[in-house]
């Protein structure tokens, strides 16, 4: 019977593991693609896991020679863990343990000695061997966790067969414990090797010894008969963890310490680098240089909106500041200004190219619907990537946009002629691209978002919708492209190619 349980537990567990990993969504890190998925990964951490375990455990008394070890019998648990880094952890557990001994076969004592249950709580911490060994590592296939902690348990012995002055159990006379026993304390240590099977699963073994501190469980602690040997308890089971809150996040479990380093670190980084721009030249230079230091070749004031790695949608910050930035020219028609959308130097100048026109045009697409700033106040180009010296961790001010305060005078007027003459140009290479398609059809280059892509064909990020519409059967996931991915490029009517921000998310919805 017992063994007929096991294989029904062991196959459960099997089971929902590989559902789990096969109804994950598309956002967030998968542990196995970091370092090709980029693009997809959700900025924004997860960090709550529920672990459950099923196995078998032995029981290690103070029966000695009598003790016919190890006797495997079931073992169930749950947990659930907050992991603070990719390396470390804090989790609460309970376990449920059936414990049993029997005597040895060849001499005269009992067959059964001890059988009983019992109940255990407990708080442990977890260390990441695989990720402190590997901080650098893009792919997460497999993880190994050192864990230590203690806690408390409360037991039942069954049937217990005791004989005080054999010194043995050799007694045919059983002794139960109708109630369960008081709480003792308990000090446990493991170790888990574990398999990811996907963004939200993985799947390992795991293997804890757990020692009591009261040597009372099997009966003998408060006898002159109990060896100097406290109880102890085995475990080795199968354990599969869900990762929580994957849907719209990337969980730290997932990905290598140094990239959620990064960008726990980012806000310091951006806030210890000073960052001024004049004219087509960035300096970055540390708090307390004197800003005398620097050349001024002609004074402008400045607005920057940031962007995150990557993206050039605006986050939470970005929109008050647009906010303020439309207010301010609500309130004096005499501004009008000019939008430059920069990149770090991570990527192509091609695909940064298009990245900083896609944050510049995202910023005056959302002066003009929602804040209703005349379009003829407003200009906009690419700086692409910013070159020049760095120092680690400095790339973060760079992922912006400069918005440059003007008089709507003809220094402005002039810069706007220049910047809608680049921009028909552009338009001219986009009807190019449209017409270099292999029969309507592309190989998507390495690296480039469905936004750049349509950036590149249609002069309007927000087209990827209709790329995306195009090619559902070959992108399960719309923010990752794998390369050389053969893409339909369609035709689209003007409307479509003026689509924006708020129709195309709309679009999305009923698509998707």
């Amino acid at each position: 019977m017992n063994r007929k349980i096991r294989y029904i537990v062991l196959l459960l567990l099997c089971t929902a593991g590989v559902y789990a990993a096969k109804s994950e969504g598309p956002e967030g890190a998968h542990p196995w693609n970091l370092s090709k998925n980029e693009n997809g990964v959700a900025e924004k951490f997860a960090h709550w896991t529920i672990s459950l375990d099923a196995g078998f455990n032995a029981f290690d008394g103070d029966f000695n020679y009598e003790m016919k070890h190890p006797v495997w019998v079931p073992t169930v648990g749950l947990a659930l863990e907050y992991n603070f880094t990719p390396m470390w952890m804090l989790g609460i557990g309970y376990n449920f343990d059936m414990y049993r001994v029997t005597g040895q076969n060849n001499n005269q004592h009992a067959d059964l000695l001890l059988d009983g249950h019992m109940h255990r709580a407990q708080i442990y911490g977890g260390f990441d061997l695989m990720s402190a060994c590997y901080p650098k590592a893009m792919k997460k296939i497999f993880g190994l966790d050192l864990f230590i902690g203690g806690g408390a348990t409360w037991w039942k012995n069954n049937i217990y067969f005791g004989d005080e002055t054999k010194g043995h159990t050799a007694s045919f006379e059983p002794m139960k414990d109708e109630k369960y026993n008081s709480a003792k304390a308990y000090v446990m240590a493991g170790l888990s090797f574990y398999f990811n099977l996907g963004r939200v699963t993985s799947l390992g073994v795991k293997g804890t010894y757990s020692y009591f501190v009261a040597d009372v469980i099997d009966g003998r602690g408060t006898s002159t008969l109990a060896s100097k040997n406290n109880d102890g308890l085995f475990d080795v089971t199968l354990n599969l963890r869900f990762k929580l809150a994957c849907k719209k996040k990337t969980h730290v479990k997932n990905i290598s310490s140094y990239a959620v380093f990064d960008k726990m670190n980012a806000k310091q980084r951006e806030k210890d680098t000073l960052v001024i721009n004049h004219v087509d030249t960035l300096y970055m230079i540390q708090e307390g240089v004197s800003a005398a230091a620097v050349q001024v070749a002609k004074e402008y004031e400045y607005a920057f909106i940031y962007f995150e790695h990557n993206e050039n949608d605006l986050n939470e910050k970005a929109l008050i500041d647009v906010q303020q930035l439309a207010t301010r020219m609500k309130n004096d028609q005499s501004i009008c200004i000019e939008i430059i959308g920069y990149a770090d130097n991570t990527g192509t100048d091609e695909y940064n190219k298009n990245l900083g026109y896609a944050r510049a045009q995202n910023i005056r697409d959302e002066l003009v619907e929602e804040h209703f700033i005349s379009p003829d106040r407003i200009t906009y180009s690419s700086g692409g990537i910013i070159h020049g010296g760095r120092s680690e961790g400095a790339y973060t001010p760079n992922r912006r946009a400069d918005i440059k305060i003007m008089n709507c005078d003809n220094e402005f007027q002039d810069a706007k002629r220049v910047n809608d003459e680049n921009n028909a140009k552009a338009e001219a290479e986009h009807s190019q691209a449209m017409a270099d398609r292999e029969n309507g059809v592309i190989t998507a280059p390495e690296g480039l978002t469905l936004s750049g892509i349509a950036r590149k064909y249609y002069g309007n990020t927000y087209c990827w919708v209709f790329i995306y519409e195009a090619n559902r059967t070959t992108l399960k996931n719309p923010n990752y492209i794998p390369p050389q991915t053969r893409l339909v490029i369609p035709d689209l009517t003007q409307e479509q190619r003026n689509i924006s921000k708020k129709r195309a998310e709309a679009y999305f919805e009923k698509i998707k």
